[in-house]
């Protein structure tokens, strides 16, 4: 996926470096046939000794890709998402919905499901959502 701006952003130095580098680490692995993580790239500028390794430093990478990312500065492909979120299993029919899952709007989003001939869908269907911070 190219580069791409959705939320333009002017960068201090700082974070133009960072930006610059990530852009260079994340190509290499690249070249290799590698997509990394936000956390594999931080591991790359700690090891490099380019920044400690701290939470504070890592939240701060962190935030500097996603500003990167929305800003066409770091391409959306480049980098991986492999957290491996956790799955809720529920039913539109679901009495009690966890306050944190997204059960409680399926009624208000199911849309009937037809096959080529117009018929219904027989058998169940799953809704996958993404939690964003």
């Amino acid at each position: 996926m190219p580069r791409e701006i959705y939320v333009p952003k002017r960068f201090s130095r700082g974070s133009v470096e960072i930006i610059d580098r990530a852009n260079e680490i994340i190509d290499e692995y690249r070249r290799q046939g590698f997509i990394l993580t936000v956390r594999q790239l931080f591991y790359q500028f700690v090891a490099r000794g380019l920044i400690p390794n701290r939470q504070s430093e890592y939240k701060r990478i962190s935030a500097i890709v996603k500003h990167g990312r929305l800003a066409g500065l770091i391409d959306w492909a480049s980098i991986e998402d492999r957290n491996g979120s956790r799955k809720t299993r529920c039913s539109a029919s679901s009495s009690r919905p966890a306050s944190n899952s997204t059960c409680h709007i399926l009624p208000a989003v199911a849309i009937p499901v037809r096959q080529n001939n117009g018929g219904p869908v027989s058998g169940s269907s799953a809704i996958w959502t993404t939690a964003r911070t």
